[in-house]
């Protein structure tokens, strides 16, 4: 009797452990296919608004307190913890524009050197400032002899956003440009000579924010346009740019954006 119930026993047992083997193999099964279909969570991500037209008396970006999630695909390109990652020769650091393509002539054959500028006492009304370097990209006085555009070389967009520095009259013939290939992706005019940001406008550098991310991991490029031509009364209506880095949220200067327009907004 007690060989029966003990065979009886064992046999249970026996089962028991065979149910519990199979479901434990369920479950890693389901974990492991839960897994293969999860995104990748960027944390930190920034939410945008994709107007055609943007006001420049309001902020174009708003601070999302929900991380965003970024599809799987990108996540061979976007670094599981954001970034910053500046452009190469981003601030002109070298004196020149290596990396940097330049036609026509609005921009003049080497960046401007803002120390050597304020030790001559060459600026309007008060000295260069908010700059982060002494080199940067501009159409300033003597380069203004002509239009003319300035394009980084490629870059892969491994953040969301571009940011850098800009002093930009309201005009359109002035802009940034984000290029995908040879194709215009992004263009916004921006407007730093507004008295109520501060009484030395045409000398400040502000920050500026362009949104990268419909473009990660792609190839991008920036463009600075100046479609103005020199004269006296156009002298004061220089673009001037620099200190560009990817980052994974925009440090954008509210009231600067005059307008934006996006590739198939209309």
């Amino acid at each position: 009797m007690y060989s029966k119930l003990f065979i009886y026993g064992f046999m249970n047992t026996k089962k028991i452990a065979t149910y519990a083997g199979i479901l434990a193999i369920l479950v890693v099964a389901a974990i492991l296919l839960n897994l293969n279909n999860k995104n990748t969570v960027i944390p930190g991500i920034i939410s945008h608004q994709s107007s055609s037209s943007i006001s420049s008396t309001s902020s174009i970006y708003t601070t999302s307190s929900t991380p965003t999630t970024i599809p799987k695909s990108y996540s061979f390109c976007v670094p599981k913890t954001p970034t910053t990652v500046p452009l190469y020769n981003g601030n002109f650091s070298t004196g020149t524009y290596l990396g940097w393509n330049a036609t026509g002539k609005a921009f003049g054959n080497a960046p401007l050197n803002l120390t050597y500028m304020n030790a001559q006492h060459n600026y309007y009304g008060a000295p260069w400032s908010g700059y982060n370097s002494t080199y940067v990209a501009s159409t300033y006085q003597g380069f203004v002899s002509g239009q003319g555009n300035l394009t980084s070389a490629p870059f892969l967009v491994t953040e969301p956003y571009l940011n850098f520095k800009i002093i930009s009259p309201q005009n359109n013939g002035a802009y940034l440009e984000i290029l995908s290939g040879n194709t215009v992706f992004e263009k916004v005019h921006f407007d730093t000579f507004n008295a109520s940001l501060t009484p030395n406008y045409f000398t400040t550098y502000w920050n500026g924010s362009m949104n990268l991310y419909p473009l990660l991991c792609q190839n991008a490029s920036v463009r600075i346009v100046s479609e103005i031509q020199s004269s006296t009364s156009s002298r004061y209506l220089y673009i001037s740019a620099g200190n560009f880095y990817l980052s994974p949220s925009p440090v954008q200067t509210q009231g600067i954006v005059q307008n934006t327009t996006l590739a198939n907004s209309g």
